[in-house]
């Protein structure tokens, strides 16, 4: 099962050579192009061995209090298709183009090759050198907090 709930935007659509918009093969056009939004990556500090990008395709979430982390988390307790409960949803977009995409699959074989394509494009020098921009920036303002508080 495929699930295309958005892939791309029809904006960008009249630019030539711009990926597909509304294909699997577009998302992969658009991967090999340009860095992923290190932001919109939802994995916890403490679920690096959860695919990036990537969750599963539950819904009917409840909260509760994670005395560990100190705040409510969200914990899903259902699939939102019953008769694929090992789909899986994919969300982000990418840094400087909007080409957003949000897709659920319970398919092997495309699951595989998204996780590949993901995984490649995470290792390129521009998507590391936005995660490290995004890091000094926020340990900026967790300085300047800091400084605030002390004063």
């Amino acid at each position: 099962m495929l699930i295309i709930r958005h892939i791309g935007n029809s904006t960008g659509s009249s630019i030539p050579g711009w990926p597909e918009v509304g294909t699997v093969a577009g998302l992969m056009d658009a991967l090999k192009r340009w860095p992923l939004e290190p932001r919109l990556d939802m994995r916890e500090d403490d679920q690096q061995e959860q695919a990036p990008y990537r969750g599963r395709a539950w819904g009917h979430c409840i909260k509760r209090f994670d005395q560990r982390k100190g705040r409510n988390v969200y914990e899903a307790t259902k699939p939102i298709y019953p008769d694929s409960p090992d789909a899986v949803s994919y969300l982000g977009n990418f840094l400087g183009y909007s080409f957003a995409f949000s897709l659920d699959t319970d398919e092997p074989t495309l699951i595989a090759q998204l996780d590949a394509a993901i995984a490649e494009n995470m290792a390129r020098p521009d998507y590391q050198a936005a995660v490290q921009e995004i890091r000094e920036r926020e340990q900026a303002e967790q300085r300047r907090w800091a400084s605030r508080q002390r004063a």
